[in-house]
């Protein structure tokens, strides 16, 4: 049983992740956000407030106590039952579910009476997607997050805060697992050697992403959900809004509410018919309902980044959004389709994103969009380089194993000359030995009558040679 590391749920201090493997490391271990909790409870407060009432009731009117009481009793029995529902069934559930990420998988865990728990390795992650679904959820800042693996799996981490940044540390962990890391091995004490071997293993720099033209990405007032937090490393390349036509379809309805306030004045001004309570609410109605509308329109956007298609759609401003992403990896094809004269001539289409990843459902359509084909390219051309970037980096990791590889086998192989002179022979060969190397005695001769005799006076190869292990060093001993 292991505690999170860190996590941004509340009360997930107390969330600890069962079953964990000696080697795993814990990412984020959460519960359903406190709300889930507190819905249940509604029965509860309902029987409270009935009950209160009826304490009430019996202290102001003249009803026989004797009805008041069974009634209160009834009251009373209905709501702890409710109460004991809760505890045991949705206050059970609440806690002894977790969802949790660590470096090697997903899991989806309930541990009580009874235990399930539901997995997905890592690497087998296909594609994922973010739902929030009602007001609450965007006020309280949770919603959930459907994960889909390659073997048909599917986890929901459902009504978890902060579901966007959740997302991405499910996507950081999955890049961190597919990364290969490599122990920190000591530099060569020769400088040209360790100068070369740098030189072989330089990486290739990365081609600089190419983002969208003004002209498909454009930047509509008042939009906030180009806002989607991003992966460590991915870049935006800019936000796709849908065609200006797309806007006037969806202000179709409030523009007719609008109209229809024009006219009740022109008929209240014409024919003496006292309207303006109606065209009151006929402008409140269509200013908001027009309001709403334009929200829809521009937080509906596609966004393009060095790595995926993000699709962030809602619906009224705050009572519906889902973020669908794609991987350029895992796109199959991309369509284009123009379907009428009028959507050629202001220059509008459907572009449909295909992975084999994901079902029909979860397929990217961006309807109504500007330039189309242009559209297209930019995802064909950011699929390109991704699998060129992908390559560089598969020769860049190629580089760094054989560079690696290079410096651990030289610095087995290759050793440092220490400074033998001064050593007397049984000193000299310790502490050769402790460098891989012998000593080699050539002879004796008088150099320094001052010294003792038996001391090194010279070697060679000198101090601070490279050599391979296991060759010799020559010496020259002192003779008295």
């Amino acid at each position: 049983m292991m505690r999170a590391a860190q996590s941004p749920q509340w009360f997930s201090w107390q969330a600890t992740f069962h079953g964990a493997q000696p080697d795993e490391q814990v990412v984020l271990v959460a519960r359903q956000h406190p709300y889930r909790l507190l819905v249940g409870t509604w029965p509860i407060v309902l029987g409270l407030m009935l009950l209160f009432a009826l304490l009430i009731g019996q202290a102001n009117t003249m009803v026989p106590g004797a009805l008041w009481g069974i009634a209160e009793v009834l009251t009373g029995a209905i709501t702890l039952l409710m109460l004991v529902r809760w505890v045991v069934d949705d206050a059970y559930h609440w806690w002894n579910t977790l969802y949790s990420i660590t470096d090697q998988r997903v899991i989806q865990s309930f541990h009580g009476v009874t235990q399930q728990d539901v997995e997905i390795p890592l690497p087998k992650i296909q594609a994922t997607r973010v739902i929030t679904s009602s007001i609450m959820h965007w006020l309280l800042g949770f919603g959930s997050v459907e994960i889909a693996g390659s073997a048909g799996q599917r986890i929901i981490f459902r009504d978890i805060y902060a579901p966007r940044q959740v997302d991405v540390q499910i996507q950081e962990a999955r890049d961190r697992a597919r990364q290969v890391s490599h122990p920190t091995l000591p530099l060569i004490a020769d400088p040209r050697l360790q100068h070369v071997l740098d030189t072989l293993g330089a990486p290739e720099p990365m081609p600089a992403p190419t983002p969208l033209s003004a002209e498909v990405s454009l930047a509509w007032p008042l939009s906030r959900a180009a806002r989607v937090p991003l992966e460590q490393g991915e870049q935006q390349l800019g936000v796709i809004s849908r065609h200006w036509w797309a806007l006037l379809v969806r202000e179709r309805w409030a523009l007719l509410v609008l109209v229809a306030a024009i006219l009740s004045i022109w008929l209240s001004a014409s024919l003496a018919v006292p309207l303006g309570m109606l065209t009151l609410v006929l402008s409140v109605v269509g200013v908001i309902w027009g309001l709403l509308a334009y929200l829809d329109f521009v937080d509906d956007v596609f966004i393009l980044t060095t790595r995926r298609v993000i699709d962030v759609q809602r619906k009224y401003f705050v009572l519906f959004e889902t973020d669908i992403a794609i991987e350029y990896s895992k796109i199959q094809v991309v369509d284009l389709e123009v379907t009428s004269v009028w959507a050629r001539l202001v220059g509008y289409g459907t572009v449909i994103v295909k992975s084999s990843a994901t079902p029909d459902k979860d397929w990217i359509r961006m309807a109504m969009v500007p330039h189309p084909q242009q559209i297209r390219d930019a995802i064909n051309r950011s699929q390109t380089a991704l699998k060129k970037r992908g390559d560089i980096q598969q020769a860049n990791q190629r580089k760094d194993d054989l560079r690696t590889w290079f410096q651990e086998v030289m610095g087995e192989m290759v050793a440092t000359t220490p400074d033998l002179r001064g050593c007397t022979l049984a000193e000299a060969m310790a502490l050769a030995q402790s460098h891989g190397l012998r000593v080699l005695v050539m002879g004796e001769t008088v150099a320094f009558p001052n010294y003792p005799a038996g001391v090194v006076i010279s070697q060679n190869p000198q101090p601070g040679a490279r050599c391979l292990r296991g060759g010799d060093i020559s010496v020259m001993l002192n003779r008295m």
